[in-house]
């Protein structure tokens, strides 16, 4: 008797999310997982998303990888029916090259790398049709805790988005202002 009962349990169970599943696809907004999906994909959507990005970078040894992890949100938030503007932070930890310290040893720092801040100013598809489009100032803070793991300096440059359906890109470019920031080396010293 018992063993029929869990058979019919599991059996409740199979049919809840056979019929579940397609109701739980929607949206509270009516739109389906594909359609958010695809917002999701697209930099300077309407949807807030919050992604991390781990880069290694593998040198001629194992004890000799670079390690980055960045944490990447995308921001947009609508300022009229027709404009939107995308703020694009990246906050990183790093994982410096490794050097010979002044003893000989190979040594690396791990730390906070440099801010980057990208705001786009981006026109509805009511304006742009089937063009994604983005324009506006990027920023690099040099909030590094270490002299290692960023530029030391505060940079400015242009930043644009352009996607269609066949090629996408976000390019920015650099000026460095000249201002040199006090970041103090964190290490403890050589013995």
């Amino acid at each position: 008797m018992r063993v029929s009962y869990v058979r019919l349990l599991i059996c409740l169970a199979i049919l809840t999310l056979t019929f579940a599943s397609p109701a739980a696809a929607q949206m509270p907004d009516g739109k389906s997982l594909d359609e958010v999906n695809k917002e999701l994909s697209n930099p300077i959507s309407s949807i807030w998303a919050l992604q991390l990005q781990e880069n290694t970078y593998w040198l001629n040894k194992p004890d000799r990888n670079v390690v980055n992890l960045q944490f990447q949100p995308v921001l947009p938030l609508a300022l009229t029916d027709n404009w939107n503007l995308i703020t694009r932070p990246v906050f990183q930890v790093m994982n410096s090259t490794p050097y010979v310290n002044q003893s000989g040893h190979l040594h690396r720092v791990t730390g906070f790398g440099d801010t980057i801040l990208a705001t786009l100013l981006s026109p509805s598809p009511k304006l742009a049709g089937p063009w994604l489009l983005g324009l506006g100032p990027s920023f690099i803070f040099p909030t590094a805790s270490n002299s290692r793991l960023g530029q030391n300096k505060w940079q400015i440059g242009p930043a644009g988005y352009l996607d269609t359906w066949v090629v996408s890109g976000l390019p920015e470019y650099f000026l460095s202002s000249g201002f040199q920031s006090e970041v103090q080396d964190r290490r403890l010293p050589a013995r």
